[in-house]
């Protein structure tokens, strides 16, 4: 009797630190949950915070592409970060303020040149004899070579009648 009497005290004793056991993996238990599920959820919204930020840049340079497909070569991208997508949309915008001042150039030399053709065209009669011929005067940089022209008929004019006079 004393025997199962000790058996049966132990059996309880047993069955309490059994229940205390349990009852702290329960409460383990829900502590790992808590922590997954606010794992979960930070990476989640870790996940959305960069997913917009990567296409936002991305956005912005397509954008800029498709501006430039219409021949808006004033078009420029934001920079909206100093990461890899940050410093291709500073370079594309290098890019294109590099290419807006070629053809800039471009379309200084082109009226250069037709200033130039339309003073050769002026003065081409004084080849053939024609001292009446005069080149236009303009504001830009064939103004002063034409203006120089103009005084060199002039003065041939004025010689060879000084000449036709002797």
């Amino acid at each position: 009797n004393q025997i199962f009497g000790l058996y049966g005290r132990q059996l309880e004793e047993l069955d309490r630190l059994l229940g205390v056991r349990i009852a702290g993996f329960k409460t383990d238990r829900i502590y790992i949950l808590g922590a997954v599920v606010a794992g979960a959820l930070l990476t989640m919204l870790l996940t959305v915070v960069i997913s917009r930020t990567i296409t936002t840049q991305i956005a912005s340079i397509l954008s800029v592409f498709g501006r430039l497909g219409i021949g808006d070569f004033n078009a420029r991208a934001n920079v909206d970060s100093t990461d890899e997508l940050g410093e291709l949309a500073t370079s594309l915008n290098a890019m294109l303020d590099n290419i807006t001042g070629l053809f800039q150039s471009q379309d200084e030399r082109d009226r250069i040149q037709a200033a130039v053709q339309k003073l050769l065209i002026d003065v081409s009669g004084v080849s053939k004899g024609d001292l009446t011929a005069e080149a236009e005067v303009t504001a830009d940089m064939t103004g002063a070579i034409a203006d120089s022209f103009n005084m060199m008929i002039l003065e041939l004019r004025r010689v060879i009648g000084e000449a036709q006079t002797a």
